[in-house]
């Protein structure tokens, strides 16, 4: 049985570095990996799935913020703004998320994948605008 559960950890953790790693590939937060992971394949409540994304969120940010900071890319007045919108969010969804089934935070969640998926789809032509041509690479 102390099989099992290793076996469970070590799956968890690699499926949790792959989704850190496409999460940074894609400008995603891993919890868009990680939560379905939790609840479908190994049947975490939704509650726990959020709050252990959650942490997760908290601890890339944190490194990925301090690199940021470190070589002066940031506006730090500006993230301090934002902050205040984030933890009102973080606050608010908690709170709501007591008073609504575990099926309409599945319907929420799903449509919130869908528009990430959208947005990112559309976007991914912004990087070359149609009036820039490549050069030749002719030699």
């Amino acid at each position: 049985m102390i099989a099992v559960g290793l076996t469970e950890v070590v799956v968890i953790l690699l499926v949790s570095v792959l989704a850190g790693f496409i999460g940074a590939m894609f400008g995603l937060g891993g919890g868009i990996l990680i939560i379905p992971f939790l609840t479908l394949v190994e049947g975490v409540p939704v509650p726990l799935a959020v709050g252990a994304s959650i942490v997760s969120v908290v601890a890339t940010s944190s490194s990925s913020a301090a690199t940021y900071v470190r070589d002066r890319l940031t506006n730090i007045r500006l993230g301090m703004f934002l902050e205040i919108g984030a933890v009102a969010g973080a606050i608010t969804g908690a709170f709501v998320s007591v008073f609504l089934p575990a099926a309409a935070l599945f319907i929420l969640f799903g449509m919130l994948l869908l528009y990430a998926t959208t947005v990112m789809i559309r976007s991914r032509r912004l990087d070359f605008p149609s009036t820039v041509f490549p050069d030749s690479c002719e030699v």
